[in-house]
């Protein structure tokens, strides 16, 4: 893990080893001229006490009063305008001039031929020995800071790194621990979100394996069943029932294929359904018409709402309509109800019925795959226990929610729940 940060120190190290001495050279390259002005602007007083003190003094003495008025790090002489201006032309338009790399500073002595120089400047080397140090101690505490925060994101990135080789290697329980306060608290957050979804996608493989399993085996054995008898009878008429009793047991494989399919399909993220605006109202006015509903129930339909828009994909919430409804004729004792309502801006539609219902201890359970509230299916009871999963996975698409109460009439009660809108 040392190496993921090493080049962080390695950067580091070299940028504050570049850094010495290179404060003026940074400063002129961010603000063009300010170092200049600044030095120009410290030498300002003394110019004008050595420019005054020269000119009332006598020519002869002002070389004994510049040495006087020197210092060893700062000597101060005057030098002749030609020879100056031969190195340094823009003297000619300006009065006052700072060379920073040779670390003097030249300034106009008027009405005479002469330029006054200041330096060069000699630092004090015992004052060099204690900046280098300041210097260095300084660096090496922000290094010192900043490998011990490292060292701690390190750690912790150690921790998440064996934690998924772990998870790799199949410990799915693996979790790590999540605190939002540290530096990759969300990335462990999002591992056990990964994970969490992986365990949970594994374990109901499981279950939809050993469901599909269990559902070939019931109409394969029955169809082994007929074909014995097919082989030891020679009676027409049982011929004649042990074909259809296969047929039927054909079209229920078929029917359990083509359902774990559609499960499958709409399970995958990148299954994309078009989503258009329709009449809440009218969808369901017009599927309640064409559905074949049993002459001897009961049916009631309530669609006393405001006509509000939802997005919908017409075939999908058909199938989904066509599921609840079915299950209410199948559950119920004689009487289902359709009804519509509002909540706030959500276009809701409920299917009821008086069978029943479902414990309240199985509404999580039932739009799992291959879950039945009655395990023990029959030939005759019919389903796989699949279609309120895939009615789940279609609402889902559509963005919208489905749940299940207890309803008035005594059995089940399933909300659709959309987001609508007024035209």
């Amino acid at each position: 893990m040392f190496k993921l940060f090493l080049p962080l120190y390695l950067t580091l190290i070299l940028y504050t080893s570049l850094l010495v001495g290179l404060e003026d050279e940074l400063a002129n390259i961010i603000i063009p001229g300010s170092v200049e002005e600044d030095t120009l602007g410290d030498y300002s007083g003394a110019i004008f006490m050595v420019q005054n003190l020269l000119a009332m003094q006598p020519e002869k003495e002002w070389n004994s009063s510049l040495k006087q008025m020197s210092s060893k790090n700062i000597p101060i002489s005057l030098v002749k305008s030609k020879i100056i201006l031969q190195e340094y032309p823009e003297l000619s338009k300006q009065e006052r001039f700072s060379d920073e790399i040779e670390d003097i500073v030249l300034a106009k002595f008027p009405s005479t031929e002469y330029h006054i120089k200041f330096g060069p400047v000699e630092t004090i080397k015992s004052l060099e020995v204690a900046e280098s140090i300041l210097f260095a101690l300084t660096s090496l505490l922000c290094l010192l800071a900043i490998f011990i925060i490292s060292l701690r994101i390190q750690r912790k990135i150690s921790h998440l790194e064996k934690s998924v080789i772990k998870f790799g290697d199949g410990d799915l329980t693996i979790r790590v621990t999540e605190n939002e306060n540290t530096s990759i608290g969300k990335l462990n957050s999002y591992f056990n979100i990964m994970a969490n979804k992986i365990d949970n996608l594994i374990n109901e493989n499981k279950s939809i394996t050993n469901a599909v399993a269990h559902d070939l085996r019931s109409p394969l054995a029955r169809i082994e069943f007929e074909l014995d008898h097919i082989r030891k009878g020679n009676n027409d008429k049982l011929l004649a029932s042990s074909i259809d009793s296969i047929s039927e047991d054909i079209n229920e494989l078929e029917s359990l294929t083509s359902e774990i399919l559609t499960q499958a399909n709409y399970e995958q993220s990148a299954h994309y359904i078009q989503l258009i605006p329709l009449s809440g109202n009218a969808l369901l006015q017009k599927w309640y018409e064409f559905y074949r509903w049993p002459i001897d129930m009961m049916i009631e339909l309530n669609t006393s709402l405001p006509n509000s828009y939802i997005n919908i994909n017409e075939d999908a919430i058909y199938r989904v309509l066509n599921n609840l409804a079915g299950n209410a004729v199948k559950y119920a004792n004689k009487h289902v109800c359709i009804s519509t309502f509002s909540c706030g801006e959500h276009f809701n539609i409920v299917f009821e019925d008086d069978g029943c219902g479902i414990p309240s201890s199985e509404y999580e359970n039932v739009f799992t795959p291959f879950f039945r509230v009655d395990s023990s299916r029959t030939k005759k009871t019919g389903g796989f226990g699949i279609g309120l999963s895939i009615v789940s996975k279609i609402v889902e698409k559509h963005n919208a929610s489905i749940v299940v109460k207890k309803s008035e009439l005594g059995g089940a009660k399933f909300i659709l729940s959309f987001s609508a809108y007024q035209l």
